[in-house]
Parts: structure tokens; C-alpha cells; sequence
């Protein structure tokens, strides 16, 4: 009985052996598999700058909202940057090139400026476009050539609208003076590209 008691556990015991790399191997691939939806997640560079300063500012509601906001100036400036670098080689008038050529350097001087703002409050801020910001311009550069004026000028205006509103809720909200002065400095001109879009927005559609 004993004897036969032994090779029973003896088994027992090998089985359970046998069983430990098939465990190790599945919490291997789990950890693998988190890892790869982790990497997902911070694909795109908006995402992974909003992560990188919720984690970063997670004692301070204030600069953690200053943060969100500034990310999403960031990015909305890069996309209105790569649509007037689009409308340069695409446009056909010159007056519309001549608007878009001074709108280029103002937007150029206002992403150093959103840098430079950002450095001095240690923001993390995207220096690519998000997943959204390209796929806007993947459909602007699929606009035929007859309609390319007209959507540009809308999705333009749509794009300084929301840039307009978010420098306002920042200049409004934050108590940094970086950022203060960042804001303060750069809604005037914002507010007048928006006037004059708006303008050429209502010639465009007659």
C-alpha cells in the first residue's frame, strides 16, 4: 500500500512539475500581450503627452488642467501648420498664397513660442501630429482641385475657432505667467486670422 501510495503522489507531483512551464509560459504571454496594448496606447503623440503629464502633475489639479490645455494647443498647431504648407504647394492664386505665406510665419513663431512656454512650466507637448491631425489632412489633400480653395478656407476657420477658444479658457484658468504671457501675446493675433478666415470664408461660398 505504501509502495503504491508513493508512485502516486510521485505522479501527482510530476504532473504538477509538468503543468509549472505551461503557467509560466501563459504569464509570459500575458505580460507580453499587456505590454504590446500598452505600446498601442502611446502611439499617438497627443495621448502619450497627456499620460506623460497626468503622471507628472497628478498633485496639482491646476498645472495638470494647464498641461491638457497647452497639449491640445500644441497639437491643433501643428495640424493648421501642415494644412498651410498644403495650401502653399496646392493653391493656384495669389493672394490666397500671399495670405497663407504670412499665416505660415506667424503659426512657425507661435509653435516656438508654445515650446518655449512649455519647457519653462516642464509640459510635455506633442512634436508630431496626433492620429485625428493626420487624417485631416489626408482628406484635405484628397480635395479636388475646383473645391481645394473653399474646404481649406472652412477647415481652416473651424481649426483658428478652436484655437481662439482654447487660448482664451487658458489665459482665463492658468496662474503661470509663461503660460499667461504665452496667451496673452498670441489671442490678438489669433483673434484677427479668425476675423479675416471668416471673411474669406463668406467671399469663398458666393
Amino acid at each position: 500500500m505504501n509502495y503504491r501510495r508513493d508512485i502516486f503522489v510521485k505522479r501527482k507531483n510530476m504532473s504538477r512539475s509538468l503543468g509549472q512551464p505551461r503557467k509560466v509560459l501563459l504569464s509570459s504571454w500575458l505580460c507580453i500581450s499587456l505590454i504590446l496594448c500598452s505600446c498601442k496606447k502611446t502611439d499617438d503623440p497627443v495621448v502619450l503627452a497627456k499620460e506623460i503629464n497626468a503622471e507628472k502633475f497628478q498633485n496639482s489639479e491646476q498645472l495638470s488642467a494647464d498641461a491638457s490645455l497647452l497639449v491640445e494647443w500644441a497639437a491643433i498647431n501643428l495640424v493648421e501648420l501642415e494644412m498651410l504648407r498644403l495650401a502653399d504647394r496646392r493653391s493656384a492664386k495669389t493672394e490666397l498664397r500671399e495670405k497663407v505665406d504670412m499665416l505660415l510665419k506667424a503659426h512657425q513663431k507661435l509653435n516656438d513660442d508654445i515650446h518655449a512656454a512649455a519647457t519653462a512650466e516642464g509640459i510635455t507637448i506633442p512634436n508630431a501630429l496626433s492620429d485625428d491631425g493626420k487624417a485631416q489632412i489626408e482628406k484635405l489633400y484628397r480635395v479636388s482641385a475646383s473645391s481645394f480653395e473653399a474646404t481649406f478656407i472652412k477647415t481652416l476657420r473651424d481649426s483658428h475657432t478652436q484655437t481662439v477658444l482654447i487660448a482664451e479658457k487658458l489665459a482665463a484658468s492658468t496662474s503661470k505667467s509663461d503660460l499667461q504671457k504665452l496667451a496673452g501675446r498670441a489671442l490678438p493675433e489669433l483673434q484677427s486670422h479668425l476675423v479675416d478666415i471668416r471673411l474669406k470664408n463668406e467671399v469663398s461660398q458666393r
